[in-house]
């Protein structure tokens, strides 16, 4: 999917001879989906990897396949 692209250190709006850069997003949307809370999209409540309550929590009872599941509405997919 290509979309505007957002520099993944800092956050800001990739800008190149002073107009935004579009190119692939897919990478933007997986760390965002992994990234976002369950409820943080209104359009899609459900979706949510909530990466940093796994990564706080003693035991990851998150898993890779609820992830994965979380993809989905974003129009992402995943080989494994």
């Amino acid at each position: 999917m290509n979309g505007i692209l957002i520099d993944a250190e800092s956050g800001d709006l990739l800008i190149e001879c002073g107009s935004v850069v579009i190119g692939d997003t897919d990478s933007q949307i997986a760390e965002g989906v992994l990234v976002a809370m369950r409820g943080e999209w209104k359009e899609w409540p459900l979706i949510g990897g909530e990466v940093k309550k796994c990564l706080a929590a003693r035991w990851m009872s998150c898993g890779a396949v609820r992830s994965k599941r979380c993809w989905r509405p974003a129009g992402l997919t995943s080989r494994k």
